[in-house]
């Protein structure tokens, strides 16, 4: 009788030495492999490990699929863009999210995305973006948005023309840089516009300023006349009220000097 929890523990520790524990992470479920080494049917099980852990044969492994939303990174570098065959330079975002973890590997295996996706996906944005020219793709938003849809549509008829239990959210691109030397060229030109701007501008204020004092000379000229005044007599009126003006503002210390006859300055002893 005393050897009996020997044998038991021995039993235990023979069967416990053939498995291994598989954990699953939450946000993901594992696909449970079996690949019996001598006895027993091979392939991937029914169903999947939700997230926690369990005790499996040594010969079953686990492939863990992400059930929430994935994002992907495409690189395209040298598209060539319409009309002026300029090469570009951008990231594409696609975002999937896997319906089905058990299907998609029991029909496309653990590397879906690279076999049966990939390469379309990015030959569908080829043909997209390069009917679009430099300037649509660098600043105006209403193309890059029409191209983001088009490619969205099409990937989501790819997927479903191809049975992929896959959903197909959204699709973004990053933004669009064209050569080294072609973007130097396109912000000096943007810098001249600047330039050319601003002397506008200050050729506006110039002209505003000389009309302004066009206008207060007209003014003055017909306030002379409206006076019977000659231009002598005008301009010794004029000084009369910038004296008095003086006098009227300046605190007692202060002395109004006549300079050349006709300006008067203040100074302050």
């Amino acid at each position: 009788m005393k050897k009996t929890p020997i044998i038991l523990a021995a039993l235990l520790a023979v069967a416990l030495a053939g498995c291994s524990r598989i954990s699953t992470d939450p946000g993901t479920e594992t696909v449970l492999v079996d690949k019996p080494y001598f006895v027993g049917h091979g392939g991937v099980r029914d169903d999947s490990q939700k997230p926690g852990s369990g005790w499996y044969w040594w010969s079953t492994s686990g492939i863990a699929v992400p059930i929430v939303p994935i994002k992907i990174d495409e690189r395209f570098d040298d598209l060539i863009t319409a009309g002026d065959n300029i090469p570009v330079d951008f990231n594409s975002y696609l975002q999937l999210q896997i319906r089905e973890p058990v299907a998609i590997i029991k029909k496309y295996g653990e590397h879906w995305y690279d076999n049966n996706l990939k390469e379309q996906y990015r030959t569908i944005v080829r043909n997209a973006a390069k009917r679009y020219t430099l300037n649509q793709l660098l600043s105006d938003n209403q193309s890059v948005q029409q191209l983001e849809e088009a490619i969205l549509a099409s990937t989501r008829k790819l997927v479903k023309d191809y049975g992929l239990p896959v959903a197909v959210l959204d699709v973004n691109l990053g933004k669009v840089l064209p050569d080294g030397k072609i973007l130097e060229e396109i912000n000096e030109t943007g810098r001249q516009k600047q330039r050319s701007k601003t002397m506008e501008a200050a050729r506006e204020a110039e002209n505003q300023r000389k009309e302004a004092e066009r206008s207060r000379a007209a003014a003055d000229n017909a306030y002379r006349n409206e006076l019977g005044l000659t231009p002598e007599q005008f301009i010794k009126l004029e000084d009369i009220k910038a004296r008095r003006f003086l006098y009227e503002r300046c605190d007692k210390g202060c002395t109004v000097i006549v300079s050349d006859g006709t300006t008067p300055l203040v100074a302050r002893p």
